[in-house]
């Protein structure tokens, strides 16, 4: 040990003074990272800052607890524990140099006293730690009685009122004779979504572009209003101004006046910017007149029009 404190202590200011300069550099950059999140335009570049920001604060705080940990190590000093206070140390307990009489001292004619030696008296201290150990099996059986109670609260009469469940037959010919489109387009969008903001007055949603893919930067890919039969996924890009986050916005896609598609969310994209959002049905796109609504709320704000063929 005497050999590993001797290596050890005069490196760890160095190391400490390296974890300082990592803490210092991962917050340079997770502050870039965060001026570079509030400077961009689009959602998705955002959301990359923001991934970046975090990791590098992870690191940051990886460094600071190296530091806070090499700082404690170097002000202990690395002093030896002291063996003798040891509970398993008995050997170093010799009283035999201190109850040891010197001959010199002694007048004439006297006998030195004879060394004392420890007994095994000496070393009893060693049971105190037995009467610690025996509390902690005095819990193991408390658990077991309080199952057995649970028991006797599951009565199986509950189960009986299930006959009052036969009569739902009644309820299928009041949805029978409503096969219209707007059932299932409401199901889809009006799901409950709790909001904390309110759509604002002058809040603007630009034209829709729909298109076959979307770059990273917002920019549409081959933009049109006619597509072919079995494309998987289609894009739809806007522009916006005065939107406020914790808003709900709905979209949803008909094909022929039948839903396809649609969700409700919560906006989080900012008050200002462009962004896009897309439709992946299973099996592509099949052949038809669609049409795509956008929704602030319950209100309809933006359309948008397209043919696949």
């Amino acid at each position: 040990m005497e050999t590993v404190d001797r290596i050890l202590l005069p490196a760890l200011p160095w190391l400490l003074f390296l974890f300082v300069a990592g803490i210092v550099v991962s917050l340079l950059v997770s502050l870039r990272h965060y001026l570079a999140m509030r400077r961009a335009s689009f959602f998705i570049l955002r959301r990359r800052s923001r991934r970046q920001v975090r990791g590098s604060l992870l690191v940051t705080a990886v460094f600071l607890f190296l530091a806070a940990l090499t700082l404690v190590v170097l002000r202990s000093g690395g002093s030896a524990p002291d063996e003798t206070a040891m509970p398993g140390a008995t050997a170093t307990v010799t009283p035999t140099p201190v109850r040891a009489v010197d001959s010199a001292s002694m007048p004439r004619g006297t006998e030195p006293a004879a060394r004392e030696t420890p007994t095994d008296a000496d070393v009893t201290p060693s049971p105190p730690f037995i009467p610690s150990n025996t509390p902690t099996i005095t819990p193991s059986p408390t658990p077991v009685p309080t199952d057995t109670p649970t028991l006797t609260q599951t009565p199986t009469p509950s189960v009986t009122p299930t006959p009052s469940l036969t009569p739902t037959p009644s309820l299928t010919p009041s949805i029978t004779p409503t096969p219209s489109p707007t059932v299932p387009v409401l199901t889809a969008i009006y799901t409950p979504v709790t909001p904390f903001a309110t759509v604002p007055a002058d809040a603007e949603i630009g034209e829709i572009t729909i298109s076959r893919g979307m770059q990273v930067d917002g920019t549409p890919v081959d933009p049109g209003t006619e597509f072919l039969a079995g494309q998987v996924t289609l894009y739809a890009s806007f522009s916006y101004e005065n939107l406020a986050n914790g808003i709900i916005w709905r979209h949803f896609w008909l094909r022929a006046g039948e839903l396809v598609g649609g969700q409700t969310r919560i906006w989080d994209w900012g008050p200002k910017g462009r962004t896009y959002f897309f439709l992946s049905p299973g099996g592509g796109f099949e052949p038809g007149e669609y049409e795509l609504r956008l929704l602030l709320d319950r209100q309809v704000v933006q359309t948008a029009r397209f043919t696949v063929r």
